[in-house]
């Protein structure tokens, strides 16, 4: 489980790196592999998710494009709630309230490529300004 846990959160530093710093047109590629790879990390320690996923089971959420993808996320959401200490209960709601948003509003952006170019940082124009004041320590 410790190995699993350790490779999520790095793959979830890894998209949160790409993400954050760099032009959606240069990473997109790149983190679709890892969000495929936290996917399938998530999937192998579901049955033991707890407090210390949260992190970077919100990273992998918001850059999930598949239904079935989003579909498990929040089940893991979920699970993390049910399965962790009361104050981190709150955290796990609002983190997948955001995550849905966010794929709201990126669907809905990706229809209009006129207004918010491709070569658009995803972080800075969606996710930072939802998810700000956000504690998921």
């Amino acid at each position: 489980m410790f190995r699993k846990t350790s490779l999520l959160i790095q793959k979830a530093v890894m998209v949160y790196f790409y993400t954050s710093l760099t032009p959606e047109t240069t990473y997109k590629h790149d983190v679709q592999g890892l969000v495929r790879e936290a996917i399938h990390l998530l999937e192998q320690l579901f049955s033991q998710l707890r407090s210390q996923h949260l992190w970077p089971t919100f990273i992998t959420a918001l850059f999930v494009h598949e239904d079935t993808d989003r579909l498990f996320v929040l089940d893991a959401f979920d699970k993390i709630s049910q399965e962790s200490p009361i104050f981190a209960i709150g955290s796990a709601m609002r983190a997948k309230h955001i995550a849905q948003a966010v794929w709201k509003k990126r669907d809905l952006r990706s229809k209009d490529k006129v207004t918010h170019p491709a070569n658009d940082n995803s972080w800075k124009s969606v996710v930072r300004q939802m998810s700000d004041g956000l504690s998921l320590g």
